[in-house]
């Protein structure tokens, strides 16, 4: 589904944030424009279009409060992730995609620049720029991959050796990445959600490797132990009233997005039960989470941000649980529901100048996501 499949799309097309150089250079979003949805636009159109626009300008605004130092780094790089899947879902031309792919390069490699600058003045951490090699990696692989119909087989040889060199380097920047947050995690300088949100990117990324199973395997396994070992954290927090109960379900989250990708690459049968198992322990962990931060949210305990997240993971699990399109109609039906009353609050507070305007986009966004989903499943044959 859709929720996975462009992750890696997402990731690539993160180039096109906008960030100001010490060159002069400017945000490259900043002259973007939003897709024109016209009147022969059928009703999926539309929303990918609508989804996108409302992104970009999410993108552009927390451009300007990022040169002003209110927002970091990662809250305008965690935008402009989710902008580019949107960017790819909504555009048909493949040219334009390859030749985006190709100013995604440059432009990640600058933001890796960027981020590198800061980091000698100690305005960033060093996540922050494992994080941002991992990118730009990726996005050599990707402008890489995108070139093999134009190859000879000798070329595609080659870029084979070429390929697996650059995913050794992301991989291992990815991990490099984790180990520093988890460093900051076990310090408590990181919360819960920061480590969550790499790990679960690792798990995602190791789950659609093209390495060897058994290597697939083993570096599954170890992000399972290191999860594992994240959940012992929380506990012991949750025990001496440092974290709210919640907090666990949080956690068994991410455990059991490891255990599934596990499970995944060691049984090819789609009906073995204990991946149902894990799949259906995954949907209510994060809907027991998500009944626990609404009521918080509401008493104004927690930020829009949190409660749009979990969410889109219920939207996600859900997806993978349903095994027809009538379950996944009747599983999504309540992220967006949830998505839909967040995003009419968010509109309020904008309106009362209380939130900024980025977040109504994302809001809109991500109410958007999990309405495409819907319309998706809808379309199928029940």
């Amino acid at each position: 589904m859709h929720f996975r499949s462009t992750l890696n799309l997402g990731l690539i097309l993160i180039g096109c944030v906008a960030t100001e150089l010490a060159s002069g250079q400017e945000f490259r979003l900043a002259d973007e424009k939003p897709l024109p949805i016209g009147d022969t636009d059928d009703e999926l159109t539309r929303l990918l279009k609508s989804r996108r626009n409302e992104l970009l300008a999410a993108c552009q605004d927390l451009h300007s409060l990022h040169r002003a130092g209110r927002v970091p780094t990662s809250q305008l790089l965690e935008t402009a992730v989710q902008f580019g899947t949107a960017d790819v879902d909504a555009r048909a031309d493949v040219a334009q995609l390859f030749h985006g792919r190709k100013l995604a390069l440059a432009a990640v490699r600058e933001i890796e620049t960027l981020v590198r600058a800061r980091m000698q003045r100690d305005l960033e951490p060093a996540h922050v720029i494992h994080q941002t090699t991992a990118l730009v990696l990726d996005a050599e692989i990707a402008l890489l991959r995108a070139q093999q119909s134009e190859l000879s087989a000798a070329q595609l040889a080659e870029q084979k050796q070429q390929l697996e060199k650059l995913r050794d380097q992301r991989d291992k920047a990815i991990l490099d990445e984790v180990v520093a947050r988890m460093a900051l995690f076990r310090a408590g300088r990181m919360l819960l959600e920061g480590i969550s949100a790499a790990m679960e990117r690792q798990v995602a990324l190791a789950a659609a490797s093209a390495a060897e199973p058994a290597a697939r395997q083993k570096s599954l396994e170890s992000i399972l132990e290191r999860a594992k070992s994240v959940e012992k954290i929380i506990a012991e927090k949750v025990a001496a009233e440092a974290e709210p109960e919640f907090a666990l379900q949080r956690v068994a989250y991410l455990r059991l997005e490891a255990e599934i990708a596990l499970r995944r690459a060691k049984a090819s049968d789609r009906d073995d039960p204990q991946l149902r198992q894990l799949l259906r322990a995954r949907y209510d962990a994060v809907t027991g989470e998500l009944e626990a931060i609404r009521a918080l949210y509401l008493g104004g305990r927690r930020s829009p941000y949190v409660m749009i997240h979990a969410a889109l993971r219920q939207a996600r699990a859900g997806v993978e649980l349903a095994e027809s399109p009538a379950q996944r109609i009747k599983l999504l039906t309540d992220p967006y529901t949830l998505l839909a009353e967040v995003e009419n609050t968010v509109r309020e507070k904008v309106a009362n100048g209380v939130e900024p305007s980025q977040v109504l986009h994302v809001a809109t966004a991500s109410r958007l996501a999990v309405e495409i989903e819907l319309l998706r499943a809808r379309r199928e044959p029940q």
